[in-house]
Parts: C-alpha cells; sequence; structure tokens
C-alpha cells in the first residue's frame, strides 16, 4: 500500500456556527433541497460577481487571479484544483459557499438564499439524490456512474453510537495517469438517515463517531490519524487508531471522547500541519491525560511517498518516542565514502583499487598522488581558461598534494605507489640526459674559450682604435652571451625535485619550463628548510605555484626563464594542527602556504581490521595505469589543439554543458563563503578552489581523451567537469575536517556508527552481535559498553533487553540515513 505525502487541505473560514452539527433544526433539510434544486453552483457564482470560464472561478479560498476552482453543477458543489488550497479536494456545497463569500452565518445563508430569484441556466430533472438510495450498494452505482473518468479504489464504513452504518466514504482516483496530481483523487460520501443512504448529511440527522471508535472505545491511549487510510493501516499494525475526517481537516465535535486517554496525533510537517496541531491541542490538550504531537518523517523528490515499510518502522517507534538525536550517525564519519568508480577515470581506477588492497589504505590517499603525478606531466603544455570571455584568467595543470597521517600509515610508500610511473619515466630519461650533459660541458667550454679570444682581440681593438673592429667584437661577445643563457636554459629534463639547495633548484626550473615537483615525504622538514637559505624560498614556492618568471645573474652566464612549482608529500597531524594553531594566532606561517595543498586527504584514524594481502597487482591494470603516465609524458600541444604552433595559445575551454557544471559550482562556493558559512581558515583554503576545479577537470580531460571518450579533444568534456566537482566537493570533507579542528568521535563508537551507517548493524541487532570480526575496537567487553552508552547519550541508540537477548535500536530519526534501511 502506498500512501502519499501530502499537505491536507482545512476548510477553515467557513464560521462555526456554520457547521452542519450545531443544526437540529428539521426544517432546514428541506430547505436546502429545495434551494439545490433551483440554484446551481455556475448561477450562483455569477450572481455573486465571479466570472465563469468553462465552469470555472476564481478560488476564494485563495489569493490569486487563476480559475481553479469548479462549479460542478451535477453535484452542486464546488470544489478547488489548487492542491495548497483549504478547499482542496472538498465539497463545498452552495450555502457554505455562499457562507464563506459573504462571511455569514449558515442560517442567515439560508434565509438569503430562499429569497434569492436565481435561476439556473437550464432547468434541471430532480435528481434522485434528493429522494435517497436504498442502499449504500446503489449509491456507490449513483457515483461511479457520474463519475466516468475516475476508478474506485476503496471504501470506509463511519458508525454511530448504536453501532450502526452513519457514514461511507468513497474513494476513486483518475483512471489517466497522466492528468496533474491535482486530480487524482476524489473522496465522495454517503450518509444514512432513516432507512436511506444520502450523498449529502441531512442537517437533522447526527454525524458518527469517529472512524474505528466502535473498534477502540476501550483503549486507554490512541492515535488520531489525519483519514481513514492511514487509521486503518496503523490499526492493522495493532495501535489503535482512529480518523475525525477523511481529508485531513480537524472537527472537534467530539473531543469530549477522548477525555483521560493518552492521545497522540498523526500530522503532516509543513505550515499547514502546524495550523492542524493547534487545533487539535486547543480542543484535546484540556481533556487528555496525555497528549503528543507526531510527525511523519520528510519526503523529498527522490522519495515521493511512505511505503508500508517505512511506516511501519514509523509507527512501531512511537509507543516508546525518541527525542531527536544530538547529532547524526553520520557526523561521525567526518570524511564520506570515496567510490573510485564514481571518482576515477577507468585506466587508473583498477590498479589504484590493487595498490589500495595490497597497502591497506584509502584508495584516495594514492588517488591524490596520482593525479598530482599526472597533472606535473602535463604541466604548462596546456592549460584551461574556466570563463569563456576572459582570456587572461588561464590555470595550468599542476596540483600540490598533502597526505596527512599518523605515523606507521605508509606515508611514503604510498608515494612511491602511486607515483611508480613518473620515477620510472624519469629513470628512462637519465641516460638521456648524461649524453646530452657531456655535450653541454663541451659546448660552455668552447664558449668560454671563444669568450675569452674575444675578449683579447677587443682590448687589442680599443687600444688601437679601431671602433669598427670594435663594434663587431662586442657584437659577438652578446651573441655569446646569448648563447650561454640559451645552453644553460638546456639542462636535463627533470620532474622531481628532492635534496636540491635553492640555486639548484633555480637552474632545474629554468631548465625544464614545463614544471618540476618538490618531492617532500616528510612535509614540516622540507617546511624549516624554506627559512635556511639566502634566497627567499617562501616566496619562490608562493609564486610558483601559480607559475613563475626566474631571472638568475650567475658569475658567467645568466639563467631566464619560466616555469611551475609543485609540492608532494606527507606530514602527521599533530605538527599540522601545531601550524595551524601559530596561523589562528596570526604567525609567521600565516602566508597561504598551506592552502596551496589543495588535494589535501586527512582521514581519521582508520576502522576495520588489517588484513595481510599478498597476491600482487592485475598486469593489464598496471599496463593501464603506466600507459597513461606515459601518454601524459609524451602528449604535445598539437596533439589536443589541432594546427598549435608555438607562440599561439595553449589554452583551452570547457565546452557548454561543462561550463555549465563550472558555474552552478562557482556559484554555490563564493555565495558559501560570503555568507560566513566557513571559518575564516576553512574559507581562505576553499578560495583557492577555482583553480582546483579547472586543473582537476583538465586533467580529467585528458585522461579521458587518452580513453577515447572525448569527441572533441579542445574542449574539455562535461564529464571531466563533473568529476572535478566531484573531488572538489570530496576533498572539502577533508579541508572541512582539518581547518575546522574537529574532534574525533572515540574509535569504538565510530566503528559502530559506521556499521548502522552501512547496514551491517541494524535496528535490532543483538549486541552480542558486535563481537564480529569486522569490529575491531569492539573486542573488549568494557569498551563495548562505552561505546554504546556514548551513543545513548547523543540519543541516537537504546539498548533494551537483558543478558544474551539484549538488541541495538536506531532511532528512527537517523534510520533514513542508513544504507540498508525501511525508510528507502
Amino acid at each position: 500500500m502506498l500512501l502519499k505525502s501530502r499537505e491536507r487541505n482545512r476548510i477553515g473560514t467557513v464560521p462555526k456556527t456554520a457547521a452542519r452539527w450545531h443544526l437540529s433544526t428539521e426544517s432546514f433539510s428541506t430547505e436546502i433541497a429545495e434551494i439545490e434544486g433551483r440554484i446551481t453552483p455556475t448561477a450562483l457564482a455569477k450572481y455573486l460577481g465571479f466570472p465563469v470560464e468553462r465552469g470555472r472561478i476564481s478560488c476564494p479560498y485563495h489569493s490569486g487571479d487563476k480559475r481553479t476552482m469548479r462549479c460542478n453543477d451535477r453535484e452542486k458543489s464546488f470544489n478547488c484544483q489548487t492542491e495548497t488550497c483549504i478547499a482542496h479536494r472538498s465539497e463545498i456545497d452552495i450555502v457554505e459557499f455562499y457562507c464563506h463569500v459573504r462571511n455569514i452565518y449558515f442560517s442567515q445563508a439560508v434565509a438569503e438564499l430562499k429569497k434569492l430569484k436565481i435561476e439556473s441556466d437550464k432547468s434541471r430533472p430532480e435528481s434522485r439524490t434528493s429522494k435517497g438510495f436504498a442502499t449504500s450498494a446503489e449509491l456507490l452505482e449513483f457515483h461511479k456512474a457520474s463519475q466516468p473518468d475516475f476508478e474506485f479504489k476503496s471504501e470506509h464504513v463511519w458508525y454511530s453510537t448504536e453501532d450502526r452504518a452513519q457514514k461511507i466514504v468513497f474513494r476513486f482516483a483518475r483512471k489517466d495517469e497522466g492528468s496533474s496530481e491535482a486530480d487524482t483523487e476524489l473522496v465522495l460520501y454517503g450518509n444514512y438517515y432513516r432507512g436511506k443512504w444520502y450523498r449529502t448529511r441531512l442537517y437533522t440527522a447526527k454525524g458518527p463517531l469517529p472512524y474505528n471508535w466502535h473498534l477502540n472505545s476501550r483503549s486507554s491511549s490512541l492515535l488520531v490519524c489525519r483519514d481513514e487510510l492511514e487509521a486503518d493501516f496503523a490499526q492493522g499494525l495493532g495501535i489503535p487508531s482512529v480518523a475525525v475526517s477523511s481529508l485531513g481537516l480537524w472537527e472537534g465535535t467530539h473531543a469530549n471522547l477522548f477525555h483521560s486517554l493518552d492521545i497522540r496525533v498523526l500530522v503532516n510537517p509543513g505550515q499547514e500541519g502546524r495550523e492542524y496541531c493547534e487545533q487539535v491541542k486547543r480542543d484535546l490538550s484540556p481533556v487528555a491525560k496525555s497528549f503528543r504531537i507526531v510527525e511523519l518523517p520528510r519526503l523529498d523528490r527522490a522519495q515521493p511517498v511512505h511505503t508500508a515499510e517505512s511506516l511501519r518502522a514509523f509507527f512501531a517507534a512511537i509507543d516508546d518516542p525518541w527525542e531527536k538525536p544530538l547529532l547524526s550517525l553520520s557526523a561521525f564519519e567526518a570524511i564520506p565514502r570515496f567510490d573510485p568508480d564514481e571518482m576515477l577515470p577507468e585506466s587508473i581506477r583498477y590498479h589504484l583499487m590493487d595498490l589500495s588492497d595490497d597497502l591497506q589504505c584509502p584508495i584516495d590517499m594514492l588517488a591524490a598522488p596520482a593525479i598530482a603525478g599526472l597533472s606535473l606531466l602535463l604541466g604548462r603544455k596546456l592549460t584551461v581558461q574556466p570563463k569563456r570571455l576572459s582570456p587572461d584568467f588561464k590555470v595550468a595543470a599542476p596540483l600540490w598534494c598533502l597526505l596527512i597521517a599518523d605515523p606507521g600509515q605508509k606515508k611514503t610508500q604510498i608515494l612511491k605507489s602511486a607515483l611508480a610511473p613518473l620515477f620510472e619515466i624519469e629513470a628512462g630519461m637519465e641516460e638521456t640526459n648524461q649524453d646530452q650533459a657531456g655535450h653541454r660541458a663541451a659546448d660552455m667550454k668552447a664558449i668560454l674559450a671563444k669568450e675569452r679570444d674575444l675578449d683579447a682581440r677587443l682590448a687589442e681593438a680599443v687600444r688601437l682604435g679601431n671602433q669598427g673592429l670594435e663594434n663587431h667584437l662586442r657584437q659577438s661577445l652578446a651573441d655569446l652571451e646569448s648563447d650561454k643563457t640559451r645552453l644553460a636554459a638546456k639542462g636535463p629534463r627533470q620532474y622531481v625535485l628532492r635534496d636540491a639547495t635553492a640555486e639548484k633548484m633555480l637552474e632545474i626550473l629554468v631548465q625544464n619550463p614545463n614544471g618540476v615537483m618538490q618531492l617532500a615525504d616528510e612535509v614540516p622538514g622540507w617546511w624549516r628548510s624554506l627559512n635556511t637559505s639566502h634566497i627567499d624560498m617562501r616566496k619562490l614556492f608562493l609564486e610558483g605555484w601559480g607559475g613563475l618568471k626566474i631571472l638568475v645573474q650567475r658569475k658567467s652566464y645568466t639563467l631566464r626563464g619560466d616555469s611551475i612549482l609543485s609540492v608532494v608529500g606527507g606530514a602527521q597531524p599533530g605538527w599540522v594542527e601545531s601550524l595551524l594553531a601559530d596561523i589562528r594566532k596570526g604567525g609567521k606561517d600565516n602566508d597561504g602556504l598551506i592552502n596551496r595543498f589543495s588535494l589535501l586527504i586527512n582521514h581519521e584514524p582508520l576502522l576495520g581490521v588489517w588484513e595481510y594481502v599478498d597476491r600482487g597487482a592485475n598486469p593489464t591494470a598496471k599496463e593501464w595505469y603506466e600507459t597513461i603516465f606515459g601518454a601524459f609524458h609524451e602528449l604535445k600541444t598539437e596533439d589536443v589543439i589541432k594546427d598549435w604552433q608555438a607562440g599561439q595559445s595553449n589554452s583551452i575551454r570547457f565546452s557548454a554543458e561543462a561550463q555549465e557544471v563550472f558555474i552552478a559550482w562557482i556559484t554555490e562556493k563564493e555565495n558559501a563563503i560570503r555568507e560566513g558559512k566557513y571559518s575564516r581558515l576553512l574559507a581562505s583554503h576553499v578560495s583557492k578552489y577555482t583553480t582546483l576545479f579547472a586543473s582537476l577537470a583538465l586533467v580529467f580531460h585528458i585522461v579521458l581523451f587518452f580513453e577515447g571518450k572525448t569527441e572533441d579533444p579542445d574542449q574539455v568534456s562535461i564529464h571531466a567537469a563533473q568529476l572535478a566537482r566531484k573531488w572538489c566537493d570530496y576533498l572539502f570533507h577533508h579541508a572541512h575536517r582539518t581547518f575546522s579542528d574537529i574532534k574525533s568521535h572515540p574509535l569504538p563508537a565510530r566503528s559502530i556508527a559506521h556499521q548502522i551507517l552501512i547496514g551491517e548493524v541494524k535496528d535490532g541487532t543483538l549486541v552480542s552481535a558486535l563481537q564480529s570480526q569486522k569490529n575491531l575496537h569492539l573486542h573488549d567487553a568494557k569498551e563495548r559498553r562505552k561505546a554504546l552508552k556514548y551513543l545513548a547519550e547523543k540519543k541516537l541508540i537504546r539498548v533494551v533487553g537483558v543478558g544474551d537477548a539484549e538488541r541495538i535500536r536506531v532511532n528512527p530519526h537517523e534510520l533514513k540515513s542508513c544504507q540498508v534501511n525501511v525508510l528507502r
């Protein structure tokens, strides 16, 4: 069974004295029958000044000029098709409608309508309805015949004090599923009076008792539902349940019936639900023994209906009410699960999964340095222009990466494994570099020898006053100087810096204009070294992050060129915490250098059990991985940009679809910063995510290009942009944990919370089951008990039962966040 989640309508503007159960004069029935036989809803609407178009008028029960209220002349009623209207799905008869528009009492409305000389557009023969039906079955057949577009679904019988059927509610659904939601359901009625069934209630007849009252009149506690469907469902679960309306309205006629009972009232969230609560509370709280509002779980577009299973779990918790938890289960996992299928292209995914299994480390700790390695190989061969009409805003690929982990978490081994193809490429260049080094040294000696000879000849020309020869020799020396500068820039090709001095690093940068990576197994040591050179190394790295120009005058030659710097390494949490504490105080390290590490991975202490794995990598997956690194190394700009030539722009743009992804993401990010949602340190870090997004999109685009999954190589594809967004969103959680100083919860409590989230511990799981091998932190009974107490204090769980029968009950408010969950 499916129960639709909708805001129930409420006819709250009709004066109380117009309520039909307050009228007992038998003459009203005859008078109303005479009025309805003479005046149609259309004629009345026209008389009251409503423009009628195709049987519809503007609804007086809500604002707006659209004609949403139907004048049903056949049924002698009005009803509005706007779902949020309080008159939605109701049948409002002529007298009620007149009461509302004129804002008068019911008796006064009857008196005025009797005197009005309003004739219908067409004379209509007397409906059999006014004479009544002998049986409810005949009335049902009448309703079916009068509603050919609707299909009968169910009927619900209300009983009188004499346990006799007093009212029947017939529910219909539109046959055409393509109709608007407002027209999909229809509720019609049958009312018993003096041996006959009428489709409207006669005003001399008594109203029935609440729905299901005949089943629950002796119950000490009741759940008051919004209609018969929910009352029947809850009743079927063994919860004594009644309803006082069919349309989610509150009708307080029988409030005294609930005297000295424990009452729970079921409501929908939202504005109308709150108004409904106020009415119910006003009538029942003075008479009930206890009174509590029970709100249904909220739904979203992904879950448009409550399922039977979800309501069963919800109702099961009502008898033992839960308070809202002090924090969510997801709060125990500051970092969401990394899904390699969603986050990594195939060519690098499978080998990284093998490495993750072999090293027993999170796969993102391998993926981040791998992406940094690919970005280095791409270097400045290509740039991306995030804004289509801003050619000066260009972003190169190289990214900085920092792995934050406790000692013993194999940071060095992780970096070596992820970057192994990069190191192999460097090793392959070594022989060529050695050959070139010999030739370069010989060339430099030859240039220096020529320079000494020219110096001697220039001195002689000056002594003799030979101006022509002097000018010629000066030009020759200038040409030699240019040759030395060019020769100095043709040094060995290199990608990785390890222990180079500041002077040597500048030389390597000039000789490698595509970019160089500083590999720092221990970033704290590298960080300290920045202050030990006479060259301002901090300034060099700060500027080198986005690309820098180098001009260094040596004794015998000049170093001049462009390059880009990146840093990849690892650090311990304690060093990072101490550094950030100093930055918060405005210390000397508050210069933004730490924020350059955009690929920042900072996991909480790992859960689960370490397993010995020794099965080797899949050869095919490893070959793919190495091939991608090799392809990035050999890539030329003209491979991507057709007909490209040196000196032309090497920038590519986002495709139209990718541009939309980027615009949506950056708008959300920048507004979050301006709204003050982040701490100062976190905001400083996230503000650099614009270039992170562009660099990631460029790297992923080239990976997909080599995989043959991009049709237009000189435009970043939407797939690459989507991957970049997922990475930015994921890395934000690591940054938030790092820069916001989030404290970890106790490991045993985190372990249980994690098991609940992934569905391995369900609502009702035995406490003894927590001793399984997968719960490394729960073997000790004392620690296990402390963890359960910790979660219970956060109002996330309860432990019920005794001894071996102890079970874990999960707070229903949190069930929706679990992977295996009755609410899904």
